[in-house]
């Protein structure tokens, strides 16, 4: 309880900050300070954002987190790991934060970099250039996080997988409830829609290939004129025409097979309890 106080505190400190303060870099007048936190909270604040950047909020915020975790009488993982994961978080955060091409800076006064931001990465730069300096920072701080937190990602696969499952339970008894309603004998005019459907898209197909016919002719005048002066038949020449509009056909009905076996298998896949609503029907 007492970890969780200080880490509020210290947020409202932080969140709180002035520049006007007194600090120990600056001289004023004042003395009743802006900070919530009070003169202590001024001085503070001034130090970890000059120090750390926008980084500094990382500490109360862990802070909470041990509150909260030895509160709930939870296993914090190893104190030493997160001890140096913490260390390795506040170096270089804020190395990463010095690396960026833009300087923001916090309220418009603090570097969001701070102090050891800008010295950590001028030191990597000049060692190891801008390209290792960025793989080096961002390794380190994904790793300080990492052991500051003490996440468990076996721990969060086993949650989401839990809440997955019973989202999943859920949504495949709603689809049973719905497919057992789509029946032909609970849908009023189902089998009469169906055939009006089936008889459109019989004349929409016929209409089809008497246009490309059509268009096949037409295109082919030229050709059409150099076979009759050729000497070729009029029954040469419609066969022609036949033939690849067989051709074309037969392409089209292979294409469709396909593609609706291929539409099946997806649905099946999709929505495997379907295969066996329709075999309850079918029985």
């Amino acid at each position: 309880m007492v970890i969780l106080l200080v880490s509020l505190l210290l947020f409202l400190a932080l969140a709180t900050y002035h520049s006007g303060d007194p600090s120990m870099n600056t001289a004023v007048a004042t003395v009743t300070p802006h900070n919530w936190i009070g003169l202590f909270g001024a001085y503070l604040s001034d130090l970890l954002l000059q120090a750390l950047g926008i980084t500094a909020f990382l500490l109360p915020l862990w802070l909470g987190g041990v509150g909260w975790t030895w509160m709930r009488s939870r296993p914090g993982g190893s104190p030493i790991l997160r001890w140096m994961g913490t260390l390795l978080a506040l170096t270089f955060l804020p190395t990463i934060f010095g690396l960026l091409p833009w300087h923001w800076r916090w309220l418009h006064v603090v570097p969001i970099e701070g102090v050891v931001g800008r010295l950590m990465s001028g030191v990597l730069v000049v060692y190891l250039n801008i390209q290792g300096a960025w793989v080096v920072a961002a390794a380190l701080a994904a790793a300080g996080l990492y052991f500051a937190s003490d996440i468990s990602f076996g721990v969060i696969r086993e949650s989401i997988a839990a809440v997955s499952y019973t989202h999943l339970d859920v949504y495949k008894r709603q689809v049973d409830s719905w497919l057992d309603q789509m029946t032909p004998s609970k849908i009023p005019a189902f089998n009469l829609a169906l055939g009006v459907i089936t008889g459109i898209a019989v004349i929409i197909g016929f209409l089809v290939i008497f246009q490309s016919m059509y268009t096949a002719v037409l295109e082919r005048t030229r050709e059409i004129g150099v076979l009759k002066s050729m000497g070729a038949s009029k029954f040469t020449i419609v066969g022609v025409v036949l033939r690849e509009s067989a051709a074309l056909s037969a392409a089209g009905v292979i294409l469709g097979i396909a593609g609706t076996y291929g539409a099946r298998a997806l649905i099946a896949h999709l929505f495997p309890t379907m295969k066996d609503v329709y075999k309850r029907q079918l029985h």
